[in-house]
């Protein structure tokens, strides 16, 4: 009797998990389809591109797996607001503990002080949660009053702006302040900075182009 009733215990409890495992997996969806919104409106056809790419990617076969860091990290992710925010961001939360976040020092462009003021996860990418070797993207965090300096890639890069603010400078041109709903473009080889206030920054990114981390690498 007592063996009867472990093995419906244990079917329950499979049951429910295969109900939150669909769950997690339309939320995930929900997330992708929200990208590729944001990178379908934007003025720029390697945007168009990532976002068809984005609309026909499989996320059926996905699998998440909590481990320390995503905890961790998303605690701070989810204890950041703004009264304006993208939808997106609203979703990330419902996940956000599933995610692969980290921090890192940009194939050591970063000293260890600003690593610590930002973190990311990506979700697009060679060796991300979707894979593609043409695109990367992700969902990028920096904590209020720190300054990003200045840096450049071969990747052609666009952020797009979903909680908080920030200040942009690219090039010899004028820091410009960004919103919630705003794209920030960078071209190939492109030299830009930017820093946040008293506020902090949410934001999703796409790179294309080259996205290898030689070329990251190469400089520094």
């Amino acid at each position: 009797m007592l063996n009867l009733m472990r093995k419906k215990t244990l079917k329950i409890h499979s049951f429910f998990g295969r109900i939150k495992k669909m769950k997690e997996k339309k939320i995930f969806q929900n997330c992708i389809g929200l990208l590729a919104d944001i990178y379908a409106k934007e003025d720029n056809i390697e945007g168009k591109n990532t976002a068809n790419f984005l609309l026909g990617a499989d996320c059926s076969s996905i699998n998440f797996t909590e481990n320390h860091n995503s905890k961790s990290y998303s605690k701070i992710f989810n204890s950041y607001s703004s009264k304006e925010e993208h939808p997106l961001v609203q979703e990330v939360r419902k996940i956000s503990h599933l995610l692969p976040w980290y921090q890192s020092d940009c194939e050591g462009r970063l000293d260890e002080e600003l690593k610590k003021q930002m973190i990311m996860t990506e979700l697009v990418g060679p060796n991300s949660i979707i894979h593609s070797s043409q695109y990367e993207l992700g969902i990028y965090f920096q904590f209020p009053n720190v300054s990003y300096y200045s840096r450049r890639h071969p990747a052609e890069e666009t952020f797009f702006t979903l909680s908080g603010k920030s200040f942009w400078k690219i090039e010899e041109k004028e820091e410009v302040e960004r919103f919630v709903g705003d794209y920030i473009h960078h071209p190939s080889m492109a030299s830009h900075s930017n820093r946040t206030s008293d506020e902090h920054l949410i934001a999703c990114w796409r790179w294309s182009g080259d996205i290898s981390l030689e070329g990251y690498k190469n400089f520094k």
